[in-house]
């Protein structure tokens, strides 16, 4: 996929489904990379009418899909039913994107500098190193609530381009309403506490994946309001390792790390 993970879940639904004609394809690890090295201008991609950005940096990015009358009715209404229901939710998007931006005071590029430097995981890299990219993911999921994970991006350049992202799901919520108000002290420093520990744990994935220590344990389907927000679809992954309970899971182009009380999950077909 051309763009970060939460951007098409609807490619993501059919991709992850696939594997009932065929095999699935998943994420593959990552090789020896020639270094690493912080990308601190944001994310690059193009807004799209699910998607927005919260800050001027594009470090913050934000996922809604809800307006309209939902996929299967654009569909059914055929080639202009599906346009006039991506302009509802990008009409959605941009709307919440006002009321929202600038609220969430995380700054992803210090807190990834920071847990690196914990871990003694060098960011300093030339440029022929891999690209990681921090954000904030916010997501709006059932109930007007906003739901959060901490995210990085690892690109690889040159001849053999690679891709992926890694991502662990805060327990971190709020509603929307009260965050276009604006964070109260205590909402606000649970948030960068939360978001802090989350990019720790997302680089930890990326590094375990890099040793080759993010090993399959089987295939899972799951559900996830965060993953598939709005949609309820049942999703499917690769069942990784876990230290805490959480469902790690590698999908066609990510690894999340999914709350136990924040994921439904069956046994792979």
């Amino acid at each position: 996929m051309s763009r970060t993970a939460p951007l098409a879940l609807l490619a993501l639904a059919i991709a992850s489904l696939a594997g009932c004609a065929g095999a699935p394809v998943y994420l593959a690890a990552p090789s020896a990379p020639a270094g690493h090295a912080l990308a601190a201008e944001g994310l690059t991609d193009h807004q799209v009418h699910t998607v927005s950005y919260l800050d001027l940096t594009r470090h913050t990015q934000y996922l809604q899909n809800f307006g309209g009358g939902g996929v299967g009715v654009g569909l059914m209404l055929g080639p202009l039913g599906v346009l006039a229901n991506a302009k509802a939710i990008e009409s959605n998007t941009a709307a919440d994107t006002a009321a929202l931006f600038g609220k969430f005071e995380v700054a992803a590029v210090a807190e990834l500098r920071a847990v690196a430097e914990a871990a003694g995981f060098a960011l300093d890299g030339g440029a022929a190193a891999d690209r990681i990219t921090p954000y904030l993911l916010v997501v709006r999921t059932e109930g007007e609530q906003l739901c959060f994970g901490s995210a990085l991006l690892v690109q690889r350049a040159g001849a053999a381009p690679w891709r992926g992202v890694y991502l662990r799901q805060l327990g971190f919520t709020v509603a929307k309403a009260e965050a276009e108000k604006g964070l109260a002290d205590a909402a606000r420093a649970a948030l960068q506490r939360e978001a802090r520990a989350g990019f720790a744990v997302a680089l930890d994935l990326y590094r375990a994946d890099l040793a080759g220590a993010l090993v399959a344990q089987g295939e899972v389907r799951f559900q996830s309001d965060f993953v598939s927000p709005r949609f309820r679809f049942e999703l499917l992954g690769q069942r990784l390792p876990t230290h805490d309970g959480s469902l790690v899971v590698r999908t066609y182009d990510a690894v999340y790390s999914l709350p136990p009380g924040a994921v439904t999950v069956k046994p792979g077909a």
